[in-house]
């Protein structure tokens, strides 16, 4: 996008916006306007963040006698949207374009550079129709970090952290984090506003992620849909790049979906539940699977709980998974109802601790180790040895700022020797229900 027409009527903002696409000399050409398909709150959006830039030079080539844009306002290209058109005018305009998505997955500069290599027609700034992208290999993180559109953007309000803050946190800890999410359909949590404005949590690939690869799985309603699957570090900053703040993979893999090979047991403290009782029933948790013969892993939250994670190789069947943590949380619960509740009810969590098991079931998620949260402090879920848990302070005790550090730190890794240990679930035996 290049400058905007002024709004008319009772219209705010823009009245449209008005695109170009680059050349092969390397500059840029006006290709024509779009002015409909905007909701309001897209509107509201585009607006603030065209801002004030603009001035009455146009920044492009434009037709000698368009009179239409003679109020335009100009500047050099700033964002990238995607359009719908009709073809094109014998002027080479777009024909009958309307606005179909804003395209954070993509910088000015890619956009140009990747067109003008190719030699072929580029489409406009903004798009002019849907271009299926190729898929390439992986793509250093701080090669994306540079493409980033918006770094300046505030993501973290109360504490200042930025666009370009978030995308350099995953690319210094993307040899821990990228171990954690690879190869399993993905949730994610997006803030295309920061946390100041909405958030929301997706785990369909959909139009933009032609970077991003995906998993055709089914779904309970017997459809099939497209789901996220980070495959690379380039998928990782893609999904930064398109405002992803949390991440939450599967306990299964996306080559074998009908399978886990974790469980994970969510330790959430309700009302009047001190830190040290959550440390006291992690090692509970942990205690009470090795009795049975399983060994754990132990991660922070990022919030205020902690999370035990059980390995399971050969991989098992979720009615199996589902139907054994249950049972484990429940036999928790009946050995000491006063402590705990496995039940999400919050008028029955005062005083106790959720043991959430509902994580153990086809389609359920939990956070990833090292992903960042959506709250403020910039906190994360961190993996940690055992030993550690005594002088931990509290699940949010590691941030964005602070982790980094810690990993430079460390000699060998928390779970070290987790997706080699052998732990068979089927030797556990009870009634399977689904």
């Amino acid at each position: 996008m290049v400058g905007f027409t002024p709004p008319q009527g009772s219209r705010t903002g823009f009245g449209s916006l008005l695109l170009a696409r680059p050349d092969d000399a390397g500059a840029w050409t006006y290709a024509g306007r779009v002015g409909s398909g905007f909701s309001d709150e897209m509107i509201r959006r585009i607006t603030r963040m065209i801002g004030k830039a603009g001035g009455r030079d146009p920044t492009v080539r434009i037709p000698a006698n368009d009179t239409e844009l003679r109020g335009a306002r100009w500047f050099e290209p700033l964002f990238v949207i995607e359009v719908n058109v009709r073809g094109h005018a014998s002027s080479g305009l777009l024909r009958q374009a309307s606005f179909k998505s804003l395209r954070e997955d993509k910088s000015v500069d890619a956009l140009s550079d990747s067109d003008r290599r190719s030699g072929a027609q580029a489409p406009a700034t903004g798009g002019s129709g849907r271009r299926t992208a190729r898929r390439k290999g992986p793509k250093a993180p701080d090669e994306t970090v540079r493409r980033l559109t918006s770094p300046e953007r505030v993501v973290y309000p109360e504490d200042g952290f930025t666009k370009a803050d978030v995308a350099d946190y995953y690319a210094k800890v993307m040899d821990w984090f990228l171990p954690e999410i690879v190869g399993r359909p993905l949730s994610i949590i997006r803030c295309p506003e920061g946390l100041g404005g909405s958030c929301f949590f997706q785990k369909h690939h959909s139009g933009g992620m032609d970077e991003v690869g995906h998993v055709r799985l089914r779904e309970e309603s017997g459809k099939r849909a497209d789901y996220l699957v980070v495959e690379n570090a380039a998928d990782v900053m893609a999904l930064v790049q398109m405002n992803a703040l949390e991440f939450h993979p599967w306990g299964a893999r996306s080559d074998d979906p009908e399978r886990a090979d974790r469980v994970v047991f969510d330790l959430d403290p309700g009302p009047g539940i001190s830190w040290d009782q959550v440390k006291e029933a992690a090692l509970t948790v942990r205690d009470r699977l090795a009795e049975i013969g399983f060994q754990s892993f132990l991660r922070t939250s990022g919030g205020k709980g902690l999370h035990v994670a059980l390995p399971l190789r050969p991989r098992s069947r979720w009615p199996l998974v589902k139907n054994f943590a249950r049972a484990f949380a429940e036999a928790l619960v009946a050995s000491e109802p006063q402590r705990y509740v496995s039940v999400a009810t919050m008028s029955r969590r005062r005083n106790r601790i959720f043991v959430d098991y509902l994580r153990n079931s086809r389609g359920a998620t939990s956070v990833a180790s090292y992903s960042l949260r959506a709250r403020p402090g910039a906190p994360v879920a961190v993996s940690l040895a055992w030993r550690e848990l005594g002088r931990l302070k509290q699940s949010d005790a590691y941030s964005l700022a602070t982790l980094p550090a810690r990993l430079k730190r460390l000699n060998a890794d928390p779970w070290e020797g987790i997706d080699g240990l052998e732990q068979d679930l089927s030797r556990w035996e009870a009634p399977v229900q689904d």
